[in-house]
């Protein structure tokens, strides 16, 4: 089974033991994104420069990727030249690669429209992998409608994404999967290649 990127919520803090739990079970090589959680969150109060912002927000991703390696798997801040494919089970620690690329022309824009979800798609489309998103609603709302299917990613509009990721899934082919992490049962099966509740992006 190829690997996967997992992006882990800030949301599911109080879950995240019990699903790293899962994970380690699954043994599927992953790559573990975490979110930016409180800290973010807290950020967002502040009065700062959209690149200030930005920047902290992903140290926050770090120390929320730091609390989930407490449950037992490792991190990785790899360098611009040393990301790769996982082999085996890893949490990344992005702020220093995302720095070192951020002059590309693939570079995301700063601003609050791109959050944790849109990095995990940099991350996913870097590697060539499927994208796992575990958050804590059972499907994507389009239009305040729970939908199983988002087909047309660039003129779909929805509050349980940052802006700038479906346009972005859109033109990016990544599979993207989004669950709700809060149930163990879903994301072992989601793993597994089983078919879960939740939301997939088809283009």
């Amino acid at each position: 089974m190829q690997p996967v990127v997992i992006k882990l919520g800030g949301s599911l803090f109080p879950y995240a033991e019990s699903i790293i739990k899962v994970i380690k079970t699954v043994k599927r090589p992953c790559l573990i994104v975490p979110g930016g959680g409180a800290g973010a969150d807290l950020i967002r109060t502040q009065n700062l420069s959209d690149e200030a912002a930005h920047w902290m927000a992903i140290l926050a991703m770090e120390e929320y990727g730091l609390h989930l390696s407490k449950f037992g798997i490792s991190v990785q801040k790899p360098h611009s030249y040393s990301l790769t494919r996982p082999t085996d089970q890893q949490i990344l620690l992005p702020y220093q690669y995302l720095r070192e690329v951020d002059s590309l022309p693939d570079a995301l824009p700063h601003s609050w429209d791109v959050t944790s979800d849109s990095i995990s798609l940099f991350f996913a489309h870097r590697l060539s992998l499927p994208l796992l998103i575990l958050k804590s609603i059972d499907r994507i709302k389009i239009d305040g409608k729970e939908v199983s299917y988002i087909t047309t990613p660039t003129i779909s509009k929805t509050n349980d994404l940052d802006a700038f990721f479906l346009p972005y899934a859109d033109s990016l082919p990544v599979p993207v999967t989004i669950i709700n992490g809060q149930y163990p049962d879903r994301v072992s099966a989601a793993l597994d290649e089983k078919e879960v509740i939740g939301t997939k992006i088809k283009r």
